[in-house]
């Protein structure tokens, strides 16, 4: 994975991270993550992963108050899980 990109659907914002982002973002994404089945919900915020220019992976993010919660696609998994403080916060920054 070599690019990320992150649409906040409430603002109509579009980020595409830095490269020393993507870094980051990438060690904060495997902590504390316990894999469940996926939900129903219309997504607050999509972050698309991309390897050399085409997509492989993305997850549908709700932020709700109470229960905020991820379901991650891609071609070979996909499966949901709560969001995490550290995902969140890096959200939010």
């Amino acid at each position: 994975m070599d690019r990320i990109d992150i649409h906040y659907k409430n603002t109509g914002r579009d980020i595409r991270l830095s490269t020393k982002d993507v870094v980051a973002f990438k060690k904060v994404l495997l902590r504390s993550i316990k894999p469940e089945m996926q939900k129903e919900f219309i997504s607050d915020v999509t972050v698309d992963f991309y390897a050399h220019d085409k997509r492989i992976a993305y997850f549908q993010i709700y932020q709700a108050p109470t229960n905020p919660f991820v379901n991650f696609n891609s071609e070979n998994l996909n499966f949901g899980f709560q969001l995490t403080y550290g995902i969140g916060m890096f959200l939010d920054e």
